[in-house]
């Protein structure tokens, strides 16, 4: 099972995610049990464009593993490349809530929060996503819009 993941981590790192998921489900055949593989597998179906092979994937690590927000943000993800963007809100913000220190979480939450013109709520994931990573250029730019369309120009205008 260790060399069939081993393989897989290694095509994945080469760009070949097809032969990489393959590696993936061969060592999942050894053990199904194995959260780190339906998270390595998940993340590999994505890169191919398989986005529902690559949602039930993650869904399997959260059913094994309910707390692990990676595998939550990655469903988050997926259902942005699948046209859900309630699923996506639901999922960006079970991960943030799961890893409040998961900035990308945060980020793609204020995204789609600043899409429905929930301006207020956005600005508040913007801030989480700042305070998770230091210097996080795009939560700022994110956190400048929010608040600009809050008409504080003047906030906006330092996270510009």
């Amino acid at each position: 099972m260790e060399s069939r993941f081993n393989l897989g981590v290694c095509l994945f790192r080469l760009h070949r995610h097809g032969a990489a998921a393959d590696a993936f489900r061969e060592a999942l055949r050894l053990r199904p049990d194995y959260p780190k593989g339906w998270y390595n597998l998940g993340v590999a179906l994505f890169e191919t464009g398989r986005h529902e092979e690559a949602a039930a994937a993650f869904r399997e690590v959260v059913r094994r593993q309910p707390g692990h927000a990676r595998a939550r943000f990655n469903l988050g993800k997926v259902s942005l490349a699948l046209g859900r963007g309630g699923q996506a809100v639901r999922e960006f913000r079970e991960a943030a809530l799961q890893d409040p220190g998961h900035a990308a979480s945060l980020y793609y939450l204020g995204i789609l929060l600043l899409g429905e013109g929930n301006n207020e709520e956005a600005s508040d994931a913007f801030r989480g996503a700042v305070r998770a990573r230091a210097g996080y250029t795009r939560a700022h730019n994110g956190l400048g819009v929010a608040l600009f369309r809050m008409s504080r120009v003047k906030e906006a205008e330092e996270e510009f």
